[in-house]
């Protein structure tokens, strides 16, 4: 068997990252899949901070008995708005979002899609909606399973339409957290 992606925004030990561990946790116990066949991908920090803190994260939490992870550069919500989640728009705020997003895709180019490859990569893991630009350049033999977490307020604007759409075509599987959450994916597939 190829290997599972497990794409994270967040390795925090509250809402989104402990749900997601307690399901990888649950996943490995039950025997679904094996400890062997797991990659890791969380979001790369820029300062040193930071990144102190995100060891710090990892140490505390489930995901310290994987060898296999990866820190990897990852675009951050950007287009969609979720509700009751304060993004800030500000013009730094939104300059920094496309930054990465740029970055990513210029890392999947000459990295990331090589690493997928190599690991022979079957299915991918998305733990939130607001990694959808991820879905852009991931591979249609992959199967794909976005976690649906957060209410999103798709409005009449272009890009939402094309967003929903997006998830839509590209995911295999959708796995909501609550009837209200997935409302606007009802009539998916």
């Amino acid at each position: 068997m190829g290997k599972i992606v497990f794409i994270t925004h967040d390795i925090g030990i509250y809402g989104a990252s402990k749900s997601f561990q307690i399901t990888l946790k649950n996943l490995i116990e039950k025997k679904i899949i094996k400890k062997s066949e797991v990659i890791i991908i969380y979001p790369k920090t820029f300062r040193k901070f930071a990144k102190v803190i995100t060891e710090k994260k990892i140490n505390n939490s489930y995901l310290k008995n994987f060898n296999n992870k990866r820190e990897w550069i990852l675009p951050t919500n950007f287009g969609i708005n979720v509700k009751n989640v304060d993004y800030s728009n500000n013009f730094l705020s939104q300059r920094n979002r496309i930054f990465r997003i740029m970055l990513f895709y210029i890392y999947w180019i000459y990295k990331y899609k090589m690493e997928i490859k190599r690991e022979n990569v079957e299915k991918i893991y998305l733990n939130s909606i607001i990694l959808w630009p991820v879905l852009l350049v991931l591979p249609k033999k992959i199967e794909i399973i976005m976690h649906i977490r957060e209410i999103l307020d798709f409005n009449d604007s272009l890009l939402s339409k094309f967003v929903k759409k997006l998830i839509i075509k590209k995911c295999f599987k959708l796995i909501a957290i609550d009837k209200k959450t997935s409302k606007e994916f009802e009539n998916y597939k």
